[in-house]
């Protein structure tokens, strides 16, 4: 069931299996070959787990701008719909999503141009919601770091290294 709302769009699967309803943090379809990690910056009721689906037919899940997507499971969607009535009115009242849409681009951007591992890109992200509570502008800290050309592991060490100082607001050595 896909159920859009003013600031999220839910994507909710039942499984009567399932006793409560999870938060999906990761997304298997066909068996890995497609991986989706949805970025779950709020606070939730949910305990959290992964999800693997053999067909997806319906796009939401890639057409969602990230930070906009919520994807649960539940045993049974109209119980849950009813039970959590207070908690998606609230999310739908809520602020903006967490990044907008400029600064998500550009932390894309900045991931790919440096090339980063997935632990990298963990570090990477952990620092951005950092500077992003201190309020620090991303786009003009992370704007320079979208230009680059990595050509080895030591730059990409480097540059990430930083990056990260700068995002957590710590003088430069260099």
């Amino acid at each position: 069931m896909i159920l859009k709302k003013k600031n999220y769009t839910y994507l909710i699967f039942e499984n009567s299996k399932t006793i409560e309803p999870y938060l999906i943090n990761k997304i298997g379809l066909n068996q890995h070959q497609i991986v989706y990690y949805p970025d779950i910056l709020f606070d939730h009721p949910f305990a959290e787990k992964a999800l693997e689906v053999s067909t997806f037919e319906d796009q939401t899940i890639f057409q969602t701008p990230p930070h906009q997507l919520v994807i649960l499971e539940v045993p049974h969607i109209t119980h849950f719909l009813e039970a959590y009535k207070d908690w998606l009115d609230a999310m739908d009242q809520s602020k903006e999503p967490f990044y907008t849409v400029e600064e998500r681009t550009v932390i894309d951007q900045s991931i790919k141009a440096l090339r980063l591992s997935v632990n990298q890109k963990i570090q990477f992200e952990k620092a951005c919601i950092a500077a992003k509570l201190q309020q620090m502008p991303l786009v003009t800290i992370l704007h320079p770091y979208t230009l680059m050309i990595i050509k080895n592991k030591f730059e990409r060490n480097q540059r990430l290294s930083q990056l990260l100082n700068q995002l957590y607001g710590e003088k430069n050595e260099n």
